[in-house]
C-alpha cells in the first residue's frame, strides 16, 4: 500500500471539522424569516436602523437589528455566537425602535449624532411600534413613520 493512500484518510480526518465549519450556522434558537419596510412621510427610508427588542415579560432572550436598503426594506438575522448569524429571529413579541443617525454631520466626538427621524421612534417606550413574530404567519412588517 502506498504512503499516499495511508495519508489520505488521516488528512480527511484532520480537515473535516474545518470544512464543516465553513457553512451557514444552524445552531441557536429556532427562527422564522422576518422582513419589512420603513417609510417616513410616505417615502422609503434608506439607512435606518430597525431594532427588534424582546417585549417586557417575554421569554425571548435575543433581539435583532438590521439596516434598511434604498427601498426601505430590511431582513433580520440572529447572532448565534462566534461572529456567525442565522437568518430570521425567534418567534415572540417584540418592541420595535427605528432611528437614522446623521453621522456625516458629526463635528466632534462630544456631540451625539442627530436622529433624522422623529426621536420618539428611537425609544421602545415611546415608539408605539411592535411586532408579533410567529411561525404561523408571514412576518413582513410595514412601519409607516410620520411627524407627531
Amino acid at each position: 500500500m502506498s504512503h499516499t493512500l495511508l495519508c489520505t484518510p488521516l488528512l480527511l480526518a484532520l480537515f473535516m471539522p474545518v470544512l464543516l465549519g465553513c457553512g451557514p450556522s444552524t445552531s441557536g434558537p429556532n427562527t422564522v424569516e422576518v422582513t419589512g419596510t420603513v417609510t417616513y412621510q410616505g417615502a422609503p427610508v434608506e439607512g435606518a436602523n430597525v431594532i427588534f427588542q424582546p417585549a417586557t415579560g417575554s421569554d425571548q432572550t435575543m433581539g435583532s437589528q438590521a439596516v434598511t436598503d434604498s427601498q426601505g426594506r430590511f431582513k433580520l438575522s440572529t447572532h448565534v455566537g462566534g461572529g456567525k448569524f442565522k437568518s430570521g429571529i425567534a418567534p415572540g413579541k417584540y418592541a420595535v425602535t427605528i432611528n437614522k443617525l446623521d453621522t456625516a454631520s458629526i463635528s466632534n466626538t462630544l456631540a451625539p449624532p442627530k436622529d433624522l427621524l422623529p426621536k420618539n421612534y428611537g425609544n421602545p417606550k415611546t415608539s408605539g411600534l411592535s411586532a408579533d413574530v410567529s411561525f404561523e404567519q408571514e412576518n413582513d412588517f410595514k412601519f409607516a413613520l410620520s411627524d407627531n
